[in-house]
């Protein structure tokens, strides 16, 4: 009789390349002569403290020494945004009572300022956050701080931004301002209004564009499942696997996800994962224990900083997930995967920030050149933490990504890993880092060992990505658990009696053939979904769709391989001949309760819908 407890987990495999040794220390000038840049001596504030009412504003000013110092660029943080907020240009704004330290920094150097925070403020809107996740080109939400008295109302006629709440009574602190991702490519603004008996404020609210410039590249359906196999005289008494969940994000689309009887789960870190447990009614060997069956429309994502107008605006220090992206890291087993305290870490990390001039995007391209350049590409067993790695100069996709991260941290960077598998039974790690006020952007710095640039490009049209984390930890009814790097699978089981048990994991694919044009609106649903257009034909110089059923309410546009392509709009009169539809218009509003034919010419950038069945001929 024995009882057994055995643990399999993925861990990250390689892309292997042997690029020679290049400057390791990071301190030599590649050109071997005297550094003529002016360096920052010091920094000075205009006033050392300052008292200010809740709701109001002042602007400090920093000056810089020496006058002819080569890089005078300018940060700005407040040691407690839920008092004080300072914007990139030193204005700093009272939220509400309290005392907060804002500092000024410049290369090395750094100057404060004192500022108390009193009661007394004027009524209307107020950020909580110096870096405000409705403003992310991304989109995302962030709170603001309604202050009034009496009754309030907000409103906003902007379509892509939603207000929590639009009424209410007396000081508010939990109004959420929520933001859809920009896709154009200029910064939009909208403004939400104030009402109260006390008055009345207008609260502007600017999004930065898009910077990402994406390219569809194929669908796949994916099965990830896990089998167990065991001898006839096992007799387990629990069992439990878990899979990677993957999600939709800026380098994937997810959809059509079935997992049967799994569980989703999410971690208190935010990692998603499909998990069973059992510990009776165990199946059968050879049998799924647990299968997930997906879509993911696989695109390449290349960053244009060019449209990074605001390269330094300040993080929200206080907010918990730029805390976790800008400390310490450990694995499953406690040892240190991303250390920016490391002293290796931190002179390398004060010699890279130097030569960008206090450039945040600068400053990852150099530590992305730096890592490339200064390790090796190889596998170990064993010891993988910060100081191992930096002891052999040496390591594997997530041993290197955590050397980057480590140095991104070190200047108060957010960065984190992207965690990957494929159905090659391939896995991989990459980064990326947080822009302030612009989103995560990916860097691939193994990849750029065998060639290439990977600075701000995502590129695999067969990697999916399944989360952000080197580890978490998962409690599944009774039993805890420290994870480590979740590519693949993880498990676990208990059993009496004599036999083997062993497992097998796989992640199969079919591919899917998208449509070249299709329509989609609302006559299919009443969401638009972009990932399942009505197919067009080819005929002739047009693409045409026959007999499609509308209502007069109905809207749709034209899609091109899974991708917003085409923008036409038209209303409808009469069906005396065919309705020319418009380029740059609204959508396309039929207006018409029965069936229409849809005729659709690419190269003239033409199209046309009549009543189905008519004759065409235009």
């Amino acid at each position: 009789m024995k009882n057994s407890l055995f643990t399999l987990t993925a861990f990250a495999l390689l892309f292997a390349c042997t690029p020679e040794q290049n400057n390791p220390s990071g301190t030599e000038d590649p050109e071997g002569g005297k550094d003529k840049t002016v360096h920052v001596t010091d920094i000075h504030l205009d006033r050392l403290s300052a008292t200010i009412k809740e709701g109001e504003s002042i602007v400090l000013i920093a000056t810089v020494t020496p006058e002819n110092a080569d890089n005078k660029s300018v940060s700005w943080s407040s040691s407690s945004n839920t008092v004080a907020t300072v914007d990139a240009n030193g204005k700093v704004t009272g939220i509400k009572a309290g005392t907060a330290t804002i500092t000024a920094r410049c290369e090395s150097a750094s100057a404060n300022c004192t500022i108390t925070v009193t009661t007394g403020v004027q009524v209307g809107i107020y950020p909580t956050s110096s870096d405000p996740m409705y403003a992310w080109s991304l989109g995302g939400e962030d709170k603001i701080r309604v202050v009034s008295a009496g009754n309030w109302t907000l409103s906003c006629d902007a379509p892509w931004l939603t207000i929590s709440q639009t009424s209410g009574s007396g000081t508010n602190d939990n109004v959420v301002i929520s933001t859809v991702p920009n896709k154009q490519d200029d910064d939009r603004t909208a403004v939400i209004r104030f009402e109260s008996n006390e008055g009345s404020q207008e609260f502007s609210i600017t999004q930065h564009c898009n910077i990402f410039r994406t390219t569809f590249l194929k669908t796949r359906k994916l099965s990830h499942a896990f089998k167990v196999y065991y001898t006839s005289g096992v007799r387990f008494s629990k069992l439990i696997v878990m899979l990677p969940y993957a999600e939709t994000d800026q380098y994937q689309t997810i959809r059509e996800s079935q997992y049967g009887n799994a569980t989703l789960a999410t971690s208190s870190e935010g990692v998603k994962y499909l998990y069973y447990t059992g510990t009776n009614n165990f199946p059968v060997s050879g049998s799924n224990v647990v299968k997930h069956d997906f879509t993911v429309d696989f695109q390449l994502l290349e960053t244009d900083f060019s449209k990074i107008t605001q390269r330094n605006l300040p993080y929200d220090t206080e907010q918990a997930w730029y805390k976790r992206y800008t400390g310490k890291s450990t694995d499953a087993d406690g040892s240190q995967m991303i250390d920016p305290t490391h002293s290796w870490v931190v002179s390398n990390a004060n010699s890279l920030w130097d030569k960008s001039g206090g450039d945040v995007i600068e400053y990852a391209r150099l530590c992305y050149e730096f890592v490339a350049e200064s390790f090796t590409y190889g596998t170990y067993d064993g010891d993988n933490s910060v100081n191992a790695i930096i002891g052999r100069m040496s390591g594997d996709c997530g041993n290197q990504h955590a050397i980057w991260m480590s140095l991104m941290r070190a200047k108060g960077v957010p960065a984190r890993p992207i965690v990957m598998y494929s159905p090659d039974d391939f896995t991989h790690v990459r980064a990326e880092f947080c822009v302030a006020g612009y989103g995560w952007i990916p860097v691939d710095v193994t990849y750029h060992q065998g060639g290439g640039d990977y600075f701000g490009r995502f590129t695999d049209d067969n990697l999916v990505v399944m989360n952000h984390e080197f580890a978490f930890k998962a409690k599944i009814g009774s039993d805890n658990f420290n994870i480590g790097l979740l590519q693949v699978v993880a498990w676990w089981y208990w059993f009496s009696g004599s036999g083997t048990v062993d497992g097998d994991i796989s992640l199969t694919y079919a591919d899917i053939k998208t449509v070249d044009w299709g329509i989609c609106g609302t006559m299919q649903s009443p969401q638009w979904d972009v990932q399942f257009p009505i197919p067009m034909a080819k005929e002739g110089d047009w693409w045409v769709a026959r007999n499609l059923k509308v209502s007069s309410g109905d809207e749709f546009k034209f899609v091109h391989n899974n991708s917003w392509k085409v923008n036409f709009g038209g209303q409808a009169i009469s069906f005396d001949s065919p309705v020319l539809l418009w380029q740059d218009g609204p959508n396309i509003c039929p207006g018409y309760n029965g069936n229409i034919d849809v005729y659709l010419n690419v190269d003239t950038a033409t199209a046309y819908y009549l009543q189905a069945g008519s004759t065409f001929t235009h």
